[in-house]
Formats: C-alpha cells, sequence, structure tokens
C-alpha cells in the first residue's frame, strides 16, 4: 500500500463521510504498523497514538449523529490536537519513542503512589508495593534520561506549535474546564454552532495531520530499507 493516500476531503464541511474516510485512512495505517513495524519502537509510539486517534474519530462521529453538545465536541478537538503534538513529538527526534517510553512508566508510579495515598486508613493491596518496585525498574532502565516536556504547552513548544497552541487553548479550554464562562453562559450561547463548526473541522484537520505523518513515516521507512 503507499502512503500516504489522497484523501481529497473538504474540511470546511463536517459530514460524516468524511470522518468515515479519516477512520480507514487511519485504520490502514494501523494494520500496517501492526503487520510489519511494532517491534520497532518508533513506530509502536506512532501505532497506539494513531489508535487512541482513531476510537477519538469514531466519537467524534457518534457525537455529530446525536447532536452532541459543544462541550464533547471540544473535549474531542482538544484530545486530537494533543495526540497530534505527541504525534509531532515522537517524529522529532530519532530516539524521542524513549522518552515516551520513560514518561509511560513515571506516570504509572505518580498514579499507583497517588492511589496510596488516596487510600490511607483502609486495606491496601500488598501488591501495590511490588508492582511500584517493578515500574521503577523499569524507568530506570530506559536508555534515556529525559522523560517528555512536563506540560502541554512544552511540548507545543518543542515542536514548534506554540502560537497555535495558545490560539486554540483559548477556546476549547473554556468548555473542557469548569470555567466561570461556562458555568455562567446562557445555553444558547454555549451551544453556539459556530463552536461546534470550529471544533469539528480542528477534529479532522489534527486527525488527517496524524494520519499523514504516521504514514509519511511509513513510506520513508519502507523507502529506506527497500
Amino acid at each position: 500500500m503507499k502512503f500516504p493516500c489522497e484523501l481529497g476531503l473538504d474540511l470546511t464541511k463536517s459530514t460524516t463521510n468524511n470522518i468515515d474516510k479519516i477512520y480507514s485512512a487511519l485504520d490502514s495505517v494501523i494494520e500496517y504498523i501492526k503487520a510489519n513495524l511494532t517491534g520497532e519502537g518508533k513506530f509502536y509510539a506512532l501505532l497506539k497514538i494513531a489508535t487512541a486517534a482513531r476510537s477519538g474519530i469514531r466519537r467524534l462521529k457518534d457525537a455529530v449523529k446525536q447532536n452532541d453538545t459543544n462541550v464533547v465536541f471540544a473535549w474531542l478537538a482538544r484530545n486530537i490536537f494533543e495526540l497530534d503534538l505527541v504525534t509531532r513529538f515522537v517524529l522529532k527526534e530519532p530516539t524521542n519513542y524513549k522518552r515516551i517510553e520513560k514518561q509511560f512508566y513515571k506516570d504509572e508510579i505518580e498514579m499507583f503512589e497517588g492511589y496510596k495515598r488516596l487510600i490511607e486508613g483502609f486495606s491496601v493491596d500488598p501488591g501495590i508495593d511490588t508492582r511500584l518496585d517493578d515500574l521503577k525498574d523499569k524507568w530506570e532502565s530506559v536508555d534515556t534520561d529525559k522523560g517528555m516536556p512536563s506540560t502541554t504547552l512544552e511540548i507545543a513548544e518543542y515542536v514548534g506549535a506554540t502560537e497555535e497552541y495558545k490560539i486554540f487553548y483559548k477556546t476549547y479550554s473554556k468548555y473542557v474546564h469548569p470555567s466561570i464562562w461556562l458555568i455562567f453562559a446562557p445555553p444558547e450561547l454555549k451551544q453556539n454552532p459556530g463552536f461546534s463548526n470550529i471544533f469539528l473541522m480542528k477534529s479532522q484537520k489534527y486527525a488527517l495531520d496524524i494520519y499523514d505523518k504516521v504514514a509519511s513515516a511509513i513510506e520513508d521507512r519502507v523507502n529506506k530499507n527497500g
């Protein structure tokens, strides 16, 4: 299969047909990596990101069919945008997938340490400490001394998307957090179709960017290795 494919989408129109094409495009690179490249760290990371993006696009189609709230559309747009930033992060440097692996272990360590604190005074599974020791060993074994940047803004800065992040964040953040605006705005303003159209178009744009970048990485890998 030749990547990337020409999808011929008009992103000024938010149609389920567009969304189906994007879903199929992501599915094509996911299946290719599963069949051919899962043993390579960079492509394993791209597989997981593309799979998450495909799930977001499937949820977007459901939201369109159900005429869902702008809160849902903003949440989906935000998630797919952040997945796009992580895609760019992976591809920025050849060994950045190791930084993602290290971050994965760090995140899980923090989750279990937080869990232990939250259940203080209750019965604690003795296996948690064993799990934490195992995770710390794995974290130390990853061959890099860096994790990922600690915030989404820092990831955006690293991949050269600072202004893009700041502009988009000003809009979607009002919906995905219990902002004062979200609490007090009248329903007809919160459900303004202008906002929903922006979120729909951005969701598709960033999902397509993920597809294009993953597909191009596959092509480069195949061409390099014959």
